[in-house]
């Protein structure tokens, strides 16, 4: 399953500055994975994250397929590829697989990483100086110029990818499960008499409020799980978002995630993942969609965000999407 972001462009000159950015292009600092950045020219367009385990990993002959269409799909010509896992060799030789299958993409650089030291991913093809391919190189992400930027612009990594599917989990404590029900319950006393027109007024209104900068109360946001219950309510709110402001729906529906129980839970999840896509932040997309899965895997939003996945469909469809 991939994980797409598509950040401004950044200038990576060094292994040091690479493994510095990953963490903040994923929003988690990653283990047993391999991460790619496709580029279309010098433009970062594509940052994405596979699972990397003995057990589970396709072949290297396959992903290099994979990472062929999405190149397509989101008109690369270059890769960059770090294999992050405890087993440098073994992760060195299934790089080198995904590199000897690759048909219409630049290798632009290769490295295997296992959070402490790097290794080249094909030995003598990067255009860094070489290391021991032993002990391979030291690298402290924290002390990277990609990170201080990211920090000087208040953008932060999770310390793994479970803690970001743990942002999405609604709340886990007793009492705040609660407190969540009883505002669900207040939330839907309160909109069950209005008509369908109010109800739609209704969300708009919440959601115009939000994206333009005033702060909902707990109720308010508790009123937005139980009206995108509804279908037809919840079209509503997918037809509010568009990609310039996707970031701002995305703010909006984890605040919803946050308090919503069930059995509200999936039309927020869903409409979370849809603006995460949309504003490119695949990582999110997909703790979502596997969320919302487990809660109700023929939800017809989950559906679409499936398909918009299995087909790696680049953000910039959305308005076609969104259209029809």
């Amino acid at each position: 399953m991939t994980e797409t972001h598509l950040p401004p462009t950044l200038r990576l000159s060094e292994p040091h500055d690479l493994l510095g950015a990953i963490p903040y292009l994923l929003e988690y600092h990653p283990t047993d994975s391999l991460v790619f950045l496709l580029l279309s020219g010098r433009r970062l367009v594509v940052t994405a994250r596979l699972a990397l385990t003995p057990q589970e990993t396709p072949t290297g002959t396959a992903i290099a397929h994979f990472l062929d269409h999405v190149a397509a799909e989101h008109g690369a010509d270059g890769i960059v590829l770090v294999a992050y896992h405890a087993d440098h060799e073994w992760a060195g030789d299934h790089v080198l697989e995904i590199v000897c299958g690759l048909e219409r993409l630049a290798v632009l650089a290769a490295l295997v990483a296992d959070g402490c030291h790097w290794w080249p991913g094909v030995c003598g093809h990067e255009p860094w100086e070489t290391c021991d391919c032993d002990r391979g190189r030291p690298y402290d992400v924290t002390t990277s110029v990609a990170a201080a930027h990211a920090v000087w612009a208040g953008i932060t990594a999770m310390p793994s990818r479970q803690a970001l599917a743990d942002s999405v989990a609604g709340p886990v404590d007793q009492r705040e499960r609660a407190a969540a029900a009883a505002a669900m319950e207040a939330a839907l006393t309160e909109i069950c008499d209005l008509t369908l027109a109010a109800r739609r007024e209704r969300i708009t209104q919440l959601i115009d409020r939000h994206c333009a900068g005033e702060e909902l109360s707990g109720s308010e946001h508790a009123q937005l799980a139980v009206l995108v219950y509804e279908g037809a309510i919840r079209d509503v709110a997918v037809a509010r978002i568009e990609e310039p402001d996707a970031h701002l729906h995305v703010t909006l529906w984890r605040r919803v995630v946050a308090v919503t129980v069930a059995p509200f839970e999936s039309a927020p999840l869903c409409l979370l993942g849809l603006a995460a896509w949309v504003g490119g932040n695949g990582a999110l997309q997909v703790v979502c969609m596997e969320r919302a899965e487990r809660i109700n895997p023929d939800y017809s939003l989950l559906q679409i965000l499936d398909e918009i996945n299995a087909q790696a469909l680049a953000p910039a469809a959305w308005e076609t999407l969104r259209a029809a």
